[in-house]
């Protein structure tokens, strides 16, 4: 397996745990990953991001087991993201981080805007430096702002 490719560690601030740093790697599904957790501990697992478009949710998993979900409702071009979880049992290593990732680049090639409102995706966006500042939807309704 060709190894992947990620650029350079990047640090994050959580509301849950502080701030903790993410390797900042391209979607890919089922692919090795070493994630850098909350304690700088190295961890590697196989992780796999799943669209379940009839159900509005992208789910994560890891070591197929349920790792994360987010979901979202779309309509005329635009999803909006309310609710991205990660299981109890897999938080910490930044798997949030890699969903959310996936979940706007898919947004983006499948030429949608989006809402970010789940906090983790509004901070998320936020936080990457303009990345996906074309994403996010701007309402044409008057006396909206």
């Amino acid at each position: 397996m060709p190894p992947l490719v990620c650029l350079p560690v990047q640090m994050m601030r959580s509301a849950y745990d502080g701030w903790r740093a993410r390797l900042v790697c391209p979607p890919q599904p089922s692919r090795p990953t070493t994630l850098i957790g909350t304690r700088a501990q190295s961890i590697t697992m196989e992780h796999r991001i799943e669209h379940l478009p009839e159900q509005h949710r992208f789910e994560i998993s890891v070591d197929k087991s349920l790792a994360g979900f987010s979901d979202y409702l779309q309509a005329d071009g635009v999803r909006t993201f309310n609710h991205t979880v990660t299981l109890p049992e897999h938080r910490g290593h930044g798997l949030a981080a890699v969903l959310t990732e996936h979940v706007l680049e898919d947004s983006r090639a499948g030429g949608f805007s989006v809402i970010p409102a789940c906090w983790f995706v509004r901070e998320f966006i936020e936080s990457s430096s303009g990345r996906y500042d074309d994403l996010l939807h701007v309402s044409s309704s008057p006396g909206e702002k």
